[in-house]
């Protein structure tokens, strides 16, 4: 009982520090993000408080969220923290540290037990202010653990022996733990201890201790001696009582049974193993009717629906795969041409002599040759994504430098003046080369560069910049246009995916570009992902791209 006591109170310290670890990674992430950190670099509360809602509604420990500068001054808060009059003293650690840090507890109103978990923003080598969870006590006071089922659990602050948790019913939070000399002199010892003591009513109890590792918290599960020795007197008597039963029913049964199942179950396990491996046509015989005839019958239907639902689907998806190659196949036949002699006839008429109705005719070519060409986009998109679901999307790998490429994409959206968008490239000075699919990328920085001058509003710009490191680049695409809605950011990748925002101020397009992309970089080893404070309020897309690796394998679509 001793051990299992030691087991619970250890048990619980590291569900502690796990609780603890994964406030700060969650803190720690946020830091990360390009966008978080540009506001707090630029001390932005209007561009930080959506960040700080967002973390408070993903990770639900925390009641509220702040960033503060290294005086303490808040910058930004989640609004919950709105009448707390919070003070810096309240959650800014002694010192600055590398990684996260826990507050000694505090009360704010309405009479909410805090703590707080802080997590500092470095810029340069140097701290430049602090991120900080505050997490509720009462909430993790109600948490249920292995230990709080079986005996009551403490967390007490060893720096003022305060009450964190308390699992008892209607125990307060915060006030003074009042524990025999006994067990407060075991809080002092570094461990896990294990003893006996009275409590306040005279009750003997085992009591065990253990330190939450990294923090001045200490766990203190107890239990009455009497309640702990009576379980297990109580379970000793029942398990033996059913082992006993067991074997005297095993051994009476095994004599009756025992061959006829087993050869029974045995061949439904080698006809299971058969329909694992793709043998639909595996059937079991139905020989009585009892329990195994039954799972014998449903193992037979099973097969049986299984198969023809295999069946059915792999000829949907050749179906529709062989439709839209088709179909897209049949749109390109017609569509050279037309491209050709729109770009012929324009041409001619461009260099032709002036005669009326020459500028009408001039304005309804281009037109003409914009649709076309916006037409064969979208064919070729669903080209590309017949290759990807058929399994047919190959990459001609060669050395590359990416500069050239970048530069060209860019130089010839400038010659699109009707865009009204100004770009913005920042590249090395020096060559970045890997081993890359120039078209496929090229088709990527298109696809990317087009979405943000199409989101854009007039005279917005669009910065298109690489970094270069020894074993990948990033490429990423900025636009100041109308921005993605936080719901649907995740979602952008998928096939005929648009956000609501798009959709609402109906732009053209499929939605596959950037399905088309992401299949194109997975295949180059590579990710891609999206950016967004929010809507009217831009995006970033980047691409992390291996120079050297191979490619990772990427499962087309259904």
């Amino acid at each position: 009982m001793r051990d299992d006591t030691q087991r619970a109170a250890a048990g619980e310290a590291d569900f502690l520090r796990r609780y603890l670890d994964d406030a700060g990674e969650s803190l720690a992430l946020m830091l990360e993000s390009p966008g978080f950190r540009a506001a707090f670099a630029e001390a932005a509360p209007e561009r930080l408080e959506p960040y700080l809602v967002n973390l408070v509604a993903q990770e639900r420990a925390f009641d509220a969220a702040l960033a503060v500068d290294t005086q303490g001054h808040i910058l930004a808060a989640s609004p919950s923290v709105e009448g707390w009059n919070l003070e810096p003293r309240d959650f800014l650690p002694p010192a600055f540290t590398r990684g996260a840090e826990v507050s000694p507890p505090f009360i704010r109103p309405p009479g909410q037990p805090l703590v707080a978990v802080t997590q500092p923003f470095r810029e340069d080598g140097e701290v430049r202010g602090m991120l900080v969870g505050l997490l509720s006590l009462e909430r993790l006071s109600q948490a249920t653990t292995p230990a709080s089922r079986r005996f009551r659990v403490q967390v007490l602050d060893r720096r003022g022996l305060k009450v964190l948790r308390d699992t008892a019913p209607g125990a307060p939070l915060l006030g003074e733990a009042h524990l025999p000399d006994a067990l407060s002199l075991e809080l002092l010892r570094p461990g896990i201890g294990v003893l006996e003591a009275f409590d306040a009513a005279d009750r003997r109890m085992l009591a065990a201790e253990a330190p939450v590792e990294g923090t001045e918290w200490s766990v203190l599960v107890t239990q009455e001696l009497v309640v702990a020795y009576a379980a297990i007197t109580r379970m000793s008597a029942a398990v033996v009582g059913l082992v006993l039963l067991g074997v005297l029913m095993a051994l009476l049964l095994s004599q009756l049974v025992a061959r006829d199942v087993i050869r029974r179950l045995d061949h439904l396990r080698s006809a299971t193993a058969a329909l694992t491996a793709g043998d639909w046509s595996q059937r079991v015989d139905v020989e009585e009717d009892d329990e195994l005839g039954e799972l014998a019958r449903g193992f037979n239907e099973m097969a049986a629906r299984t198969g023809a639902t295999q069946t059915e689907l792999k000829e949907a998806v050749r179906a529709r795969e062989e439709f839209l190659s088709v179909a897209s196949h049949e749109l390109r036949t017609p569509l050279t041409p037309l491209k050709g002699f729109a770009a012929l006839t324009l041409q001619r008429l461009e260099k032709s002599g002036d005669f009326p109705e020459r500028e009408r005719l001039l304005k309804a070519l281009r037109s003409m040759a914009r649709q076309t060409e916006r037409l064969t986009r979208l064919v070729d998109d669903l080209l590309d994504t017949a290759r990807i679901q058929g399994g047919r999307l190959e990459l001609e790998r060669k050395r590359l430098d990416l500069v050239p490429l970048l530069r060209e994409v860019l130089e010839r959206f400038e010659l699109r003046t009707e865009s009204g968008v100004t770009f913005e490239l920042d590249v090395p000075a020096h060559p970045v080369e890997g081993d890359w699919d120039a078209l496929r990328l090229e088709q990527v920085l298109t696809n990317l560069v087009s979405n943000a001058v199409r989101y854009s509003p007039h005279g917005g710009a669009v910065r298109l910049s690489l970094e270069a490191a020894e074993t990948h680049v990033l490429l990423s695409v900025r636009d100041e246009g109308i921005g993605i809605p936080p719901e649907n950011v995740a979602d952008l990748f998928r096939p005929f995916a648009r956000a609501s925002n798009a959709q609402a101020r109906h732009f053209g397009g499929l939605g596959l570009g950037l399905f088309i992309c992401r299949e194109i970089v997975e295949r180059h080893g590579g990710a891609i992902w999206a950016e967004s404070p929010g809507p009217q309020r831009g995006s970033s897309f980047h691409v992390r791209l291996p120079r050297h690796t191979e490619p990772a394998a990427s499962a087309s679509a259904a």
